[in-house]
């Protein structure tokens, strides 16, 4: 890493290290019950903070896309 960084990387890491969410057993039995389901996704948010996080990024790229969408249809 850089060093101009260092700071920011620095007070990142502190702040993140206090977040207590989740329970390790918990998440193990949620990853062997999905890999063992007939139906895995692609990819799994694993924890409540996770998937809120995910699904925030996502919606916004969708409404991205929903927003452009008939300008990009006009490529066709």
């Amino acid at each position: 890493k850089k060093q101009e960084y260092a700071p920011h990387y620095e007070a990142y890491e502190k702040g993140m290290s206090n977040i207590k969410i989740g329970d390790p057993a918990k998440a193990v039995e949620l990853i062997i019950s999905v890999i063992k389901s007939d139906n895995s996704p692609l990819r799994l948010a694993v924890g409540s903070q996770a998937a809120y996080t995910i699904r925030e990024a996502y919606t916004k790229r969708l409404e991205e896309v929903n927003t452009w969408f008939e300008r990009s249809a006009e490529a066709d």
